[in-house]
């Protein structure tokens, strides 16, 4: 939220952002970009999308959720689209808008004055928000919004118990010791919160089993239907516990995805056993 509220009024009421704590002393579930065990967090992707991104699309939850343009950039972007994409869930009514924008200025945020709403009633609405400019996506940020208002997102529990099938495919990265994992979301309603975790076999029962440290471009994700991401897989400074792991495994879970691992090795497609919804 801090780092959304930065972004929103940037250079007008903030000018830059302190991260007081970055991790816990102690184990904990929030207030923290990586856990006790040096893994990072929801909390750290969430940042690094909020920041990283020189040119960043966001709703703004204190003016109605407004759709805002951030430019990080000291110079002018033009030739720009946004979409939303929204899926209410259960149901999957799906629906996507788009407008193409003027020129965003630089060091500036611009509020396009669309407003993101979520169906009423017992629901949860997924909105997917992408800034393009042709074919090349500049920014993709996923929000969720409660039917009842609020921070009530009960709905979720019932909605989550109708598993849904994702696969994952393994390829060689640019350097050694680094990965690109496909996801693709086989199902025709959302896949809510997927995180991956590297182990070194087949399954994590303890945090001894997971190889760290990973560096992922992105995870905790949330795949629309039929929609692919990419991410990047970095175990260089694991190499040599890579190395000595035999049979080592991406692990894929989420809210309403059964877990299922893929053999870290190039080129070994696998998709989960779960029926697709």
């Amino acid at each position: 939220g801090k780092c959304l509220a930065w972004g929103s009024r940037m250079w007008t009421k903030y000018t830059g952002l302190l991260i007081w704590k970055t991790a816990n002393p102690w184990t904990g579930l929030r207030g923290q970009l990586y856990d006790w065990y040096l893994n990072q967090t929801g909390g750290f992707y969430g940042a690094k999308a909020c920041c990283a991104e020189m040119v960043h699309i966001q709703s703004n939850p204190a003016a109605q959720n407004a759709l805002q343009v951030v430019n990080r950039l000291p110079v002018a972007v033009s030739g720009c689209v946004a979409e939303v994409e929204t899926v209410c869930c259960p149901g999957n009514a799906r629906h996507t808008q788009s407008w193409a924008l003027g020129d965003l200025e630089p060091l500036q945020t611009t509020t396009v004055g669309h407003k993101i709403a979520a169906e009423a009633g017992d629901s949860v609405t997924f909105a997917k928000l992408r800034l393009r400019r042709g074919a090349e996506t500049l920014s993709r940020n996923v929000y969720w919004l409660s039917g009842r208002g609020g921070g009530d997102f009960s709905a979720l529990a019932q909605w989550g118990e109708a598993k849904v099938g994702i696969s994952a495919k393994i390829s060689p990265g640019t350097a050694a010791s680094t990965f690109v994992a496909r996801l693709e979301n086989l199902a025709q309603t959302v896949a809510f919160f997927v995180g991956l975790k590297v182990a070194k076999g087949s399954a994590a029962r303890t945090a001894r089993d997971l190889l760290a440290p990973a560096f992922l471009s992105d995870n905790y994700v949330t795949l629309f239907p039929e929609e692919a991401l990419d991410i990047m897989i970095d175990l260089s400074e694991a190499a040599a516990e890579l190395g000595a792991a035999e049979g080592a495994s991406l692990l894929v879970e989420g809210w309403n995805v059964s877990p299922f691992s893929v053999p870290l090795r190039p080129n070994n497609p696998l998709a989960s056993e779960d029926e697709v919804a």
